[in-house]
């Protein structure tokens, strides 16, 4: 311990400290104790899980590894730091969740949904969208970048040097956009 208590004043066998590794992550660990070993510690940190409590309460702990040689060049010691980052990481797995539950949202809406950048230009669509606007081939569509400030029914609603909250109701008729027209019609 330098910086922290991680382990004990006595110290902790190897074969006691792989014991707190999660049996998925066990290989994981001593693979990256091997390389460092060997001269060859792990290019940044590992993650894996742990438990010092022997109850299965896995934390998720992230771990850099380094080796530290004599003046011949042998490796003597590996140091190594101990971060737990389980707060992180359930975060992350919470955001993750929550994106795929939008995604299925988005995907599988009868509401026509676009997401267009602070640019203007669209960067996602769905297939109820493509469905009213009648564009067959939503990549190719998605690939030409469509601009939300250079649609001619939107400019005297949307201007991209003063964008503020407002909402207002636009009927158009989608027949006269020939650059729609060319990414297929599944209306027709």
């Amino acid at each position: 311990n330098i910086f922290c208590d991680y382990f004990p004043e006595e110290g902790r066998l190897y074969e006691d400290e792989i014991k707190m590794f999660h049996p998925d992550d066990v290989d994981t660990f001593i693979g990256a104790i091997q390389m460092a070993v060997e001269g060859n510690p792990p290019e940044g940190s590992i993650c894996v899980r742990m438990d010092h409590s022997g109850n299965k309460k896995w934390r998720y702990i992230e771990k850099e590894l380094h080796s530290l040689r004599n003046d011949k060049g042998d490796v003597v010691k590996i140091i190594g730091t101990h971060k737990d980052v389980t707060e992180n990481i359930n975060k992350e797995n919470k955001i993750n969740e929550l994106l795929k539950d939008h995604e299925v949202m988005f995907n599988n809406t009868s509401i026509g949904m676009q997401y267009f950048d602070a640019d203007g230009y669209l960067t996602k669509i769905n297939d109820a969208a493509c469905n009213i606007f009648g564009i067959a081939d939503k990549q190719a569509y998605l690939d030409s970048r469509p601009n939300l400030f250079e649609y001619p029914q939107l400019k005297e609603y949307v201007d991209k040097d003063n964008l503020h909250k407002d909402s207002f109701i636009l009927y158009d008729d989608f027949d006269k956009y020939k650059e729609l027209q060319k990414y297929g019609s599944r209306n027709k």
